[in-house]
């Protein structure tokens, strides 16, 4: 995967940054962009917490890492936190799933491409990573096309399709047991399908896939996903006209299930139900 910058908004940084020391800030942005190296190579834009290798990762002591780091992770506005056992930021988390979503949605593309190409027989094809023609055959396609991709796991392939629908995307796949040489649905994908069914606003259903697929690792567990919709829909005012309802790839993308409700239901309000009821 090839996602070489991260965006920096200079107001967040300035505003966020002001309790911090110039070590501090230097050392966050090395975090930074350890954390997002990270990410490209492994999918997870976050780092284990052990001093020891955060120090030589960062170039500096022990000591030196540890006095730095009670800075940058204690505190009301600390830029980073350590969850799990992991060193985490969640401004680089959210801008990596947000890349990793655009990166995965223009490979997807590519793909798409190649395919109409390799049945046109057309032997120059568009690399899926960078977008652009390399000129190769169509041996060189298939083996392209071979390779899994990142948010699927070693041992999962797709059901295959007949012969009359092409090479066109799977809507499910599965996952083959070694063992005992039988597929079973993936858990992933049956978690996608109930969040589908759940969500009240039916739009852009391969964007909110590929957004399910970016943000799997920090993704409750299924009863609080599925709680927290129904929890905006009987509490959540702006979710009772479909158009102030967020699209599901943005629900998934922000994070949405994390949102405080705290105010009362409408209908406990008397004045809320007299105004509904035109009195």
């Amino acid at each position: 995967m090839n996602i070489p910058f991260f965006p920096f908004y200079v107001n967040d940084w300035l505003g966020g940054t002001n309790h911090l020391s110039d070590t501090e800030c230097g050392v966050l942005i090395r975090v930074w962009c350890h954390l997002w190296r990270n990410g490209e190579r492994t999918g997870n834009p976050t780092l284990a917490d052990d001093d020891r290798v955060l120090a030589r990762l960062l170039g500096r002591s022990v000591s030196g890492w540890r006095r730095v780091k009670q800075g940058l992770t204690e505190g009301e506005n600390a830029p980073l936190e350590i969850t799990n056992g992991r060193l985490v930021s969640q401004c680089v988390t959210r801008s990596f799933e947000k890349a990793l979503a655009k990166y995965l949605s223009q490979r997807e593309g590519a793909r798409r491409t190649n395919r109409k190409l390799a049945r046109s027989g057309t032997d120059t094809v568009t690399d899926p990573a960078t977008g652009t023609d390399n000129g190769d055959t169509r041996a060189r396609f298939q083996n392209q096309m071979s390779e899994p991709d990142i948010y699927t796991e070693p041992n999962s392939h797709t059901l295959p399709l007949s012969p009359s629908r092409g090479h066109q995307e799977p809507d499910r796949e599965c996952v083959c047991d070694e063992s005992s040489h039988e597929c079973r649905p993936d858990p992933n994908q049956t978690l996608f399908e109930r969040f589908w069914e759940a969500y009240p606003k039916k739009v852009g259903r391969d964007a909110a896939r590929r957004a399910f697929h970016a943000v799997r690792l920090r993704l409750p567990d299924e009863d609080i996903l599925l709680a927290s919709i129904r929890d905006h829909m009987e509490r959540d005012e702006r979710w009772r006209n479909e158009r102030y309802i967020p699209n599901p790839s943005t629900y998934l993308l922000d994070g949405r299930w994390k949102d405080r409700l705290d105010a009362p239901r409408w209908e406990d309000d008397p004045l809320q139900v007299a105004l509904a009821e035109g009195r």
